[in-house]
């Protein structure tokens, strides 16, 4: 391996291994099958990877990354023409800090709602409200306009609401 290629690398791994957890996390929070969820993050980095060198700037890495996974999960919702399923095994992995039982419950909770929102709603409520993006961020990711992007967040906040809602009075079996 050449010098170029051996500095393209670190470059490319050292952005990378920056943003891994919150692609995880993401992926993880929109596509509840284990080996889809590897295929996703592979496919992703591997094509990222070979279109590095066209990422004019560096700081839009994070958004280039995230938009290849978003591509690459609705190629997949649109093969399996279906919503995801619900599978709490995956749920259950998904890092978060520092939570006790009760909260890890009402996460379990809030993922099978998710699993239960369309495709793009449920990411557009995942990037703002898990992962932190900006509105104009997930337009930026997910395209279309940011009306499109405020939308979606909006029908996905009211419809978790009431599913939760639904969820306490009418326990969602385990």
């Amino acid at each position: 391996m050449d010098k170029r290629a051996s500095s393209k690398q670190e470059e490319f791994m050292g952005l990378y291994n920056q943003s891994h957890a919150r692609l995880s996390r993401y992926v993880q929070s929109v596509v509840y099958n284990r080996t889809d969820v590897k295929d996703i993050i592979s496919e992703t980095v591997l094509r990222v990877y070979e279109r590095f060198d066209s990422i004019e700037k560096r700081e839009s890495f994070i958004y280039y990354l995230f938009k290849t996974a978003s591509r690459l999960i609705t190629d997949l919702h649109k093969k399996q023409n279906r919503y995801v399923e619900y599978n709490e095994e995956i749920v259950l992995e998904i890092p978060v800090e520092d939570i006790d039982t009760a909260q890890a419950l009402e996460v379990k909770d809030l993922y099978h709602a998710l699993s239960r929102l369309p495709l793009m709603v449920r990411e557009a409520i995942v990037l703002f409200e898990i992962e932190g993006f900006s509105q104009d961020e997930i337009c930026e990711i997910q395209g279309g306009t940011l009306s499109g992007v405020k939308s979606r967040i909006s029908r996905g906040r009211e419809t978790l609401k009431k599913l939760i809602t639904e969820a306490d009075t009418i326990k969602i079996p385990n």
